[in-house]
């Protein structure tokens, strides 16, 4: 068997499942509510997270409908309140699941991390690679399949 086959073969599986993963079907779903409760049920689902990270009460929600804005969310610390972007997220219920549950990490930072109030100076830290940051798109990638398996289950929403 001659070895730059091989190699060759290896590299174009390579190449073939990294595209595959790119442009892989998401899972799509069609809401059985109003977005402003869906986000609210998103938030519900948190509830034993919460109360396992010692967080005693949810954030309050806003939806906003009318500005598309740079960002998908927002966590305000001083009013204990979570703004999500509806127009930011063209309606993908994934993507706003995902945004409702980094919002809701920032939350229980901001009751737990002794530091979160100096580490709200973006500016001088950055955005991305952020400690605070880093933490909630991981809890949002832990949670998001599990919470909208849940939300289907409960009827809230419909994979399509």
């Amino acid at each position: 068997m001659n070895p730059d086959w091989l190699l060759y073969f290896s590299i174009l599986c390579f190449i073939v499942a990294f595209v595959a993963y790119l442009f892989g079907s998401e899972d799509t779903y069609k809401l059985n509510t109003s977005y402003v409760q869906f986000c609210r049920e998103v938030m519900k689902w948190t509830g034993p997270i919460l109360v396992a990270h010692g967080v005693k009460y949810y954030p309050s929600i806003t939806v906003r409908y009318n500005k598309k804005s740079p960002k998908m969310g927002v966590y305000i610390p001083s009013t204990n309140s979570i703004v999500i972007y509806l127009k930011s997220h063209e309606g993908n219920l994934s993507e706003i699941c995902s945004t409702v549950l980094h919002e809701i990490k920032h939350h229980i930072q901001s009751k737990k991390d002794p530091e979160f109030r100096k580490l709200l100076n973006y500016n001088k830290y950055g955005y991305y690679n952020y400690r605070i940051e880093r933490e909630a798109r991981d809890f949002e990638n832990t949670y998001s399949k599990q919470c909208l398996s849940d939300l289907c289950k409960m009827g809230i929403i419909v994979k399509k």
